[in-house]
């Protein structure tokens, strides 16, 4: 038996009808661009492409999508937990330390939503939006630094320590 009550060769039984169904997926999909210059005026500007399935509520929608991409390019640029290695406990464990974006952190998104028709998902064709602009912000932000600097960073935060090249 494997972890989520799969048998070897089989789907997991908590999958839904539709995740079974190999015409189609229930899966969401989407595609997150940094594709403006990165510089000292504009930090963190980029556009999302995401289907959305039926989309019933367009200013729910975009303001989800909105909250994702803000959410992931906060990740890579921001947010860091502080561990003391000695006992184990968060160290900055407050929203007193914590960056949290503002308006004038995210210049310039842009989501464009894709309606699509998918009867396989559920009876109204409609496609969860909550995350799916987290899932790539973080590596969007990460390789348009990448594309400015010719520095790959690997890990979250950046910062402007792992951009400095020691002379």
């Amino acid at each position: 038996m494997l972890a989520g009550g799969a048998n070897s060769g089989s789907l997991p039984t908590w999958l839904p009808d539709a995740c079974r169904d190999p015409r189609g997926s229930c899966c969401s999909l989407g595609c997150l661009l940094n594709a403006k210059a990165i510089d000292e005026h504009v930090e963190q500007p980029h556009d999302a492409v995401l289907p959305a399935g039926r989309i019933i509520n367009p200013h729910m929608v975009r303001s989800q999508f909105y909250g994702g991409m803000i959410w992931g390019a906060s990740f890579a640029l921001h947010e860091q937990a502080v561990i003391d290695h000695c006992s184990g406990r968060t160290m900055n464990a407050n929203l007193a330390e914590y960056r949290i974006p503002v308006n004038a952190d995210v210049l310039g998104l842009e989501a464009i939503m894709v309606t699509e028709h998918d009867p396989h998902v559920n009876a109204l064709g409609i496609k969860g939006v909550d995350e799916i602009g987290i899932a790539g912000s973080a590596g969007a932000v990460a390789n348009a630094v990448w594309h400015a600097t010719g520095i790959r960073v690997r890990r979250f935060p950046i910062r402007i320590e792992d951009l400095v090249v020691p002379a």
